[in-house]
């Protein structure tokens, strides 16, 4: 899983719903790429996958609207949205610490891994569109 783009345009809006415990905002949020962050472990009698997904944002000022981390009715609308675009739901939110000024950080499983680079070869390809 370490041999493929682990970043792709992601071109969609989407809203915050102001339930986060760092931001009370609810206000539309342009989103532009995401990228995979493969932390699997190789271990010599079982594979651990696991990783973070970065979902990057243009247009919003942590320092002056605050977090989204922890909204959870934003993270059911991002799931929702994934589906839409065959890339499993199966994320969670990355403690505090790994929020950025410019992304989202997300824990995901290796299925989200899979599922990420086939949308991403599929944008290479031209048979999936960035809607």
């Amino acid at each position: 899983m370490n041999n493929f783009d682990n970043v792709a345009p992601m071109q969609f809006i989407l809203t915050t719903t102001g339930r986060s415990l760092y931001s009370s905002k609810i206000r539309p949020i342009q989103f532009v790429e995401g990228e995979v962050i493969d932390y699997t472990d190789y271990d010599e009698e079982e594979i651990t996958y696991s990783g973070e997904f970065r979902l990057y944002f243009t247009g919003w000022d942590v320092q002056d609207e605050g977090y989204i981390y922890t909204d959870e009715d934003f993270l059911t609308l991002l799931r929702t949205h994934f589906n839409t675009l065959g890339i499993t739901n199966d994320i969670w939110y990355s403690e505090f610490g790994m929020q950025g000024e410019t992304y989202i950080s997300f824990d995901v499983d290796g299925e989200f891994m899979k599922s990420f680079k086939k949308y991403a070869e599929g944008l290479k390809n031209g048979s999936t569109t960035n809607p």
